[in-house]
């Protein structure tokens, strides 16, 4: 089946590639196999994992492309027997981008999104948008209308059914001055959808933001502070607001880099936005990972790495941190983590990574013990 897929893909680069006013086809992509091992105290496992991804991008001129992206393979080893030689073909991205003469930049489509700044608050995923930016002397000026959910097209039997979709509108600069990049947004999201009501009542997001990143010399640094105001009409929730602050801080001597992470998120009434799903500071703690839901908290990391070579490099970090007590809803707030890495470029399109990772969580029996390795090829 993956033959079959992997083959179709390739068909329909062939026939569209010539078929777009002569465009230029441009192919990259990644496959990782990863061994992951566990020991939580009473339990103990591993498993191997692997995934594929292709990006495929259709030229016609400077200025004009399509871009796209495949999902070909995301799987753990043998968890579906059955299902081994399958395919988990997905379309993940797919949108077209137009730059004119007069510095607008058009684009449209299932885009890249959801990053800002620092990793505080991103979810890197695809998203529909329509995106309008603007250079200036200074920077870009952009913004976007993001489709979330549609409701109204879905069922046209529906009188005011489209009052329940789900939209986001949002204008931010990236500004440049020197070798420090200053990055303010702002967004709002009307999600209606909450309350299937053919009304205006749902859930109201306004997000402020502010990202700054650069250099000093041999000291670098970033920061971002996001600001949530959050109304809603959902049954049984409430008003809130919080605020999240993130800064890394790092100095590069020669070979060896080390650096110090702070991050802190309040609470309302035990209501917060987190830190955001590609928050991942650590191996262990990480939004999308193992101890996740890091937010309404303080964090705080000291880290070091040290370049062997053009080939080695080696990696350590501790980090520790404590949740708002309302938030969680327990005295055991605390967390503390302990990392080792390494990786080897084995060549310029192979490489050889490996992590320990030791956690401490209050609220659980055991501590985690955590060994993983993984080979990335890129082309």
């Amino acid at each position: 089946m993956v033959k079959k897929i992997g083959m179709i893909v390739l068909a329909a680069m062939a026939w569209f590639s010539p078929g777009l006013v002569g465009a230029e086809m441009t192919v990259e992509g990644t496959y990782v196999v990863d061994g992951d091992y566990y020991d939580t105290g009473d339990v103990d496992y591993g498993y191997y994992s692997h995934e594929l991804d292709i990006a495929v991008m259709f030229k016609t001129d400077e200025n004009t492309y399509l871009k796209t992206s495949f999902g070909i393979v995301d799987r753990t080893w043998g968890d579906d027997p059955a299902t081994i030689y399958t395919s988990d073909f997905t379309l993940d991205r797919v949108w077209l981008t137009h730059k004119f003469m007069s510095g607008y930049t058009v684009e449209a489509g299932l885009m890249d999104g959801g990053t800002w700044g620092t990793m505080l608050g991103d979810a890197d995923d695809g998203y529909l948008r329509l995106r309008l930016a603007k250079d200036y002397t200074i920077g870009t000026l952009c913004g976007y209308v993001q489709k979330n959910n549609e409701i109204g097209a879905s069922d046209t039997t529906v009188v005011d059914g489209e009052k329940d979709d789900a939209d986001e509108y949002s204008v931010g600069m990236i500004v440049k001055a020197g070798n420090v990049t200053i990055m303010p947004m702002v967004s709002y999201a009307d999600d209606s959808s909450t309350v299937m009501d053919q009304g205006s009542e749902g859930t109201k997001t306004v997000l402020v933001d502010l990202a700054v990143s650069g250099d000093m010399g041999a000291i670098g640094f970033e920061a971002e502070i996001n600001y949530f105001d959050v109304s809603t009409d959902v049954p049984g929730d409430s008003d809130f607001s919080n605020i999240n602050l993130y800064a890394d801080v790092w100095t590069t001597m020669d070979a060896i880099k080390a650096g110090l992470a702070l991050a802190y998120g309040t609470e309302d009434d035990g209501h917060y936005v987190d830190f955001g799903v590609d928050f991942a500071p650590m191996e262990l703690m990480d939004n999308d990972g193992d101890i996740s839901g890091l937010g309404a908290m303080m964090f705080v990391k000291v880290y070091g790495e040290y370049t062997v070579n053009e080939k080695l490099s080696l990696g350590a970090a501790i980090a520790y941190g404590d949740f708002e007590e309302d938030a969680v809803g327990t005295s055991d707030t605390g967390l503390t983590e302990f990392d080792i890495t390494g990786s080897y470029k084995i060549t310029d399109a192979l490489t050889y990574s490996v992590a320990l990772a030791y956690g401490d969580v209050d609220a659980l029996a055991d501590p985690i013990l955590y060994l993983g390795n993984e080979i990335e090829f890129s082309f």
